[in-house]
């Protein structure tokens, strides 16, 4: 087995295991009959679940370029539809203090991995709630989501993995915003 196959198989042993571990906490959470002022740490630990799940799909998708194990299966979607999913599901969390607005909403179909293009626009919108602490308004336009924000307080990791996400036919362009396009 090459290095590659040794980092693709400790991210998936590690990872499974620490997501198995936390959904048993969440659910064990959401079996006891809390009173009202544990709600807040119920939310607290259903929110960080879900973003470890984020992180782990584009890290998977990730791995899966670097092993050469590429699936580029594009399938035709409208734009809007994972954006707005993802959205309404960080919206969702009370402990989330970035509240999202969906302003421009042309809709456009694309053909893209739909599962590789929903995870960076999910990491993205996690990376904002490190950063910002208010409404973030996204547009869609062109092909593109358009994150109104400045790219200076994002991870410059994001933008190093370009390289990789053009394999999916998929880039994140930092201007005077930050913007996800389907190429």
């Amino acid at each position: 087995m090459d290095k590659w196959e040794i980092a693709k198989e400790i991210n998936n042993y590690f990872l499974h295991n620490i997501r198995t571990q936390l959904a048993v906490i969440v659910s064990g959470i959401e079996l006891l009959d809390f009173d009202e002022e544990f709600e807040n740490l119920r939310d607290s630990i259903s929110f960080s679940a879900f973003l470890l799940d984020i992180y782990d799909a584009l890290m998977s998708n990730l791995f899966d370029i670097l092993t050469d194990k590429i699936c580029i299966e594009a399938s035709s979607f409208k734009l809007v539809d994972p954006v707005e999913k993802l959205v309404s599901m960080f919206n969702s969390f009370e402990s989330n203090r970035v509240k999202f607005i969906l302003d421009n909403k042309e809709d456009f179909e694309v053909k893209v991995n739909y599962y590789v293009f929903k995870n960076i626009i999910g990491v993205l919108l996690a990376e904002c709630i490190k950063e910002y602490s208010d409404k973030i308004k996204l547009e869609i336009r062109n092909k593109s989501v358009k994150f109104i924000i400045k790219h200076d307080k994002l991870s410059p990791f994001l933008f190093k993995i370009n390289n990789l996400l053009e394999k999916y036919n998929i880039s994140i362009y930092k201007d005077e915003y930050v913007e996800v396009r389907v190429l």
